[in-house]
C-alpha cells in the first residue's frame, strides 16, 4: 500500500495534531475513508494515483486487514480480486486523510478535534 506525496504530508499534519501513532492513524483514515465510502470514486483515484511513501504491511495486522476487507466488501456488495483490494485500501486510505483534513481545518478554535472527528 502506497500513500501520494500531499496525503503523506496531511498524515504529518494530523499526526501532530492529534498526537496519535501512525499506525493509528492509518487505520483511522481507512476507517473514515470506508465510512464515507459513497463520496469516493476509484476512478479518479486510479487516474490521479501518485506513489510517494510505502506503507509498511506490518501497519495492519492480518485480523484488521480481514475486517477492512470484508467491510470494503459489504459495501460493494461483492467480493473483488486482491489487487483492486489494494487499490480500494490504498484509495479509502487517502479519502479517509482528505476527510479529516476537512475536518482539522472546518473546526472553530474552541472545538476539539477528536471530538469533531468521532461526531460525525
Amino acid at each position: 500500500m502506497y500513500l501520494s506525496r500531499d496525503k503523506k504530508e496531511i498524515l504529518e499534519k494530523i499526526l501532530n495534531e492529534l498526537e496519535i501513532e501512525r499506525a493509528f492513524c492509518i487505520k483511522l483514515s481507512l476507517a473514515k475513508g470506508i465510512e464515507h465510502f459513497r463520496g469516493f470514486d476509484l476512478v479518479s483515484y486510479k487516474s490521479a494515483r501518485e506513489n510517494h511513501w510505502e506503507i509498511p504491511k506490518s501497519i495492519i495486522s492480518n485480523e484488521e486487514l480481514l475486517l477492512f476487507q470484508h467491510l470494503i466488501f459489504n459495501e460493494l456488495n461483492k467480493s473483488i480480486p486482491d489487487d483492486e483490494l489494494t487499490m480500494y485500501l490504498n484509495g479509502l486510505i487517502d479519502h479517509g486523510l482528505a476527510i479529516l483534513q476537512n475536518k482539522s481545518t472546518e473546526k472553530n478554535s474552541l472545538e476539539d478535534f477528536r471530538i469533531s472527528i468521532l461526531s460525525d
